[in-house]
């Protein structure tokens, strides 16, 4: 054998236990940043719907809470079909505040139509209930009314329509 060849031979051989390398490195990392991810998130049973529907996940953007406490505190979710996402030191904060109101929000995209707002008034501790239905109904002239089921309580409240805001 010349030099030359088993020159690369060598290369070849450093190149495929870099690439094994590269893979256990990659997997490592895989599996720490979901450990992790799971680790630090609460799941909330609750869903949404908008005219008897629910919603697929992928339409529902911009969702969060606004608590109506000292600081006014802000805690986002997200929305996976059934469940509100969060992380464990927001979920924390809902805890706290479980006695206070708040004021839920989140926005609705269908491709082809504008982007709707909706907003819902409710009390923390029914979000943290075993199970929350927010169920938002639209009529004409882009009004719509909000009310909530839980495994305890049931209401709609429809004394004061909302309008839906609507973005280009």
């Amino acid at each position: 054998m010349t030099q030359e060849s088993i020159l690369n031979k060598e290369i070849i051989r450093c190149s495929a236990e870099e690439i094994k390398m590269n893979k256990i490195l990659l997997l490592l990392i895989c599996f720490f940043i979901q450990a992790n991810l799971f680790s630090q998130t609460k799941k909330m049973n609750c869903i949404i719907s908008i005219d008897g529907k629910i919603p697929c996940s992928s339409i529902i953007s911009n969702l969060y809470l606004v608590i109506n406490n000292e600081d006014s505190a802000k805690v986002k979710f997200e929305y996976v079909l059934g469940d509100f996402i969060v992380d464990s030191s927001d979920y924390q904060l809902l805890l706290k505040n479980k006695d206070k109101k708040a004021t839920i929000s989140f926005e609705q995209y269908v491709q082809g139509e504008d982007r709707k707002k909706y907003k819902g008034d409710i009390e923390v501790v029914n979000l943290l209930d075993s199970y929350c239905i927010l169920e938002f109904t639209n009529y004409k002239k882009n009004k719509y009314s909000f009310g909530f089921r839980t495994s305890t309580i049931g209401t709609v409240l429809g004394k004061k329509d909302k309008t839906v805001l609507l973005d280009p």
